[in-house]
């Protein structure tokens, strides 16, 4: 009896294991194939899906924040396919990432340095360096352009979609990587028109939810 209970129970922890690890993001996998050989550890976040911070490091000695302008350069659109595709591509356009990187650099500005949880980078104080690359975006809805929407409809969808981001971590004054941060994040989630306006709207709530998080990552709660 005792022989067949070890049985079950090894074989239900070795379910749960495949379950895990079946459930886990293709961006969770890719940050943690790059975060294991460093000797980095994963941190528990309840917004982030991956944070993986060097071991050793007191980032309570940081002070100060830098952020390099949003990478945009080599984003991947995932469309719906099937009967949910759209007629058009989806296409970023040089003036759709300039505006996705000035309200990246406005939101985290705001909620990191605005709101006193670190301060801007200047003199000689430990500094931190934010490098985010935008890696996907997964829209529900044809882009919001005489192109895509040619004919007076209204869209609607739960939410814009989602965006996928990774963020390294860099101690400023040593060009040390200390950390690796990826997520993909709902971009809205509450049934509404899918229109600029609102898709606007979102992507700035997404930024700071980002933002607030990487803070709480960082013992900046």
């Amino acid at each position: 009896m005792k022989r067949t209970l070890v049985l079950a129970i090894g074989l239900l922890s070795l379910s749960l294991a495949a379950g895990s690890y079946a459930f886990e993001k293709k961006h969770e996998k890719a940050l943690a194939t790059e975060a294991q050989p460093l000797g980095f550890t994963k941190t528990k976040s309840r917004f982030l899906d991956s944070v993986y911070l060097k071991p050793g490091v007191n980032f309570s000695e940081y002070t100060q924040l830098d952020f390099a302008p949003l990478d945009t350069s080599n984003i991947f659109i995932r469309e719906p396919t099937g009967p949910n595709e759209f007629d058009e591509p989806w296409v970023l356009t040089d003036k759709d990432k300039a505006y996705l990187q000035q309200k990246y650099l406005e939101t985290f500005t705001k909620e990191l340095i605005g709101n006193k949880r670190f301060n801007a980078a200047s003199g000689n104080a430990k500094t931190l360096q934010i490098k985010t690359t935008l890696q996907e975006i997964a829209p529900l809805a044809p882009k919001d352009d005489i192109q895509s929407r040619p004919s007076i409809s209204n869209y609607y969808s739960e939410g814009a979609g989602t965006m996928t981001m990774k963020m390294e971590i860099y101690d400023a004054q040593t060009n040390t990587l200390v950390g690796l941060i990826a997520d993909e994040a709902d971009v809205g989630n509450h049934w509404e028109e899918n229109n600029r306006s609102n898709n606007r709207r979102q992507l700035g709530l997404t930024f700071t939810r980002w933002a607030d998080s990487l803070g709480v990552a960082l013992g900046k709660k």
